[in-house]
């Protein structure tokens, strides 16, 4: 495993090799075909649709260390691939680099230059990301579950956990009770002091239960103005 996967593995902070949520999978396809920079655990990670597949791939060209999401989707020599936008560097959904535009087309010196990539799945709306081992299953996630839009906390996952209450009931998510009732959220830490929460809630009590979110989360240091309580899903 490269370093970058590893660090990623040991640095979630909600249970080492499990899923993460990485962000909601429309918001993938309407950044298309650019991709969408997120970061998990202090490393850039950029998620694309590829050949219909949306992959997560370590953000940083190993060319000139560009991040490959100022770059777009392009037609590669077997498939789409993620084009660097700096010297063209290119790379299918694996990591492995498929073009290099100064070598001309389609040569490319054995193992130069791939990328490392998180395991990507869709539940529930959202895009999940490990790192672990490929038995790790996925969060259960209800039928009836909605996942709000998500909001960035000043906050590490622990102190949010404390803060609300909360504990780990299934991977990356946390489960509590407060004066406004049961709540449940899924989280990706950002970086030691920045978690990434992603509220859930019913879809026969989505309006009620998104105000009682916004309400929580008013108090609490949110890096962007709060976009609850319209609860609107990716």
């Amino acid at each position: 495993m490269s370093f970058p996967v590893q660090a990623a593995v040991e640095g979630i902070g909600h249970g080492g090799g499990g899923w993460i949520p990485l962000v909601h999978a429309a918001e993938v396809d309407r950044a298309a075909p650019i991709p969408v920079p997120v970061t998990a655990a202090g490393l850039p990670w950029a998620l694309v649709r590829l050949d219909g597949e949306i992959a997560a791939l370590y953000d940083v060209c190993p060319h000139r260390r560009v991040p490959l999401s100022a770059g777009k989707v392009a037609p590669g020599p077997s498939g789409e691939v993620l084009e660097c936008g700096y010297h063209g560097w290119s790379y299918d959904r694996a990591g492995a680099c498929a073009r290099i535009p100064a070598l001309g087309e389609n040569l490319v010196p054995r193992g130069m230059g791939s990328v490392a990539v998180l395991r990507t799945s869709v539940a529930g709306g959202l895009v999940w990301g490990a790192a672990g081992d490929e038995s790790d299953p996925l969060p259960t996630i209800g039928a009836d579950d909605v996942f709000l839009h998500s909001e960035r906390l000043a906050l590490g996952v622990a102190a949010l956990d404390d803060t609300l209450g909360a504990s780990v009931v299934d991977g990356a998510i946390r489960a509590g009770h407060d004066d406004r009732g049961a709540l449940r959220y899924a989280v990706r830490a950002v970086g030691d002091h920045s978690t990434e929460v992603f509220p859930i809630v019913t879809a026969a009590r989505r309006t009620g239960e998104a105000h009682d979110w916004a309400a929580r989360l008013a108090p609490l240091p949110i890096h962007e103005p709060s976009r609850l309580p319209s609860g609107d899903t990716e």
